[in-house]
């Protein structure tokens, strides 16, 4: 998500270039196996680090949910929650 400072345990910055990279493999990586019947679930991002910008995380997954309700619609779009 960004720069993480080990002393104040948080984020430096938010790299917005890496998110939107992000959102855009999601869209390309849907766009091609969202169709297939054994595309069970999209999980855009597996572990959550500390102390994560909530807001952003949240405008994040929801891009990509709406990516997966277009692309994979019998999916199930799965994150995590902690």
């Amino acid at each position: 998500m960004g720069e993480w400072n080990t002393q104040g345990l948080n984020y430096t910055f938010i790299n917005y270039a890496n998110l939107k990279w992000s959102l855009s493999q999601s869209e390309a990586l849907l766009k091609r196996w969202g169709t297939r019947g054994n595309l069970l679930g999209f999980e855009p991002v597996n572990n959550i680090a500390y102390r994560t910008d909530i807001k952003v995380l949240k405008t994040f997954y929801r891009s990509v949910r709406k990516l997966v309700q277009r692309f994979a619609p019998q999916s199930y779009f799965v994150f995590n929650d902690a």
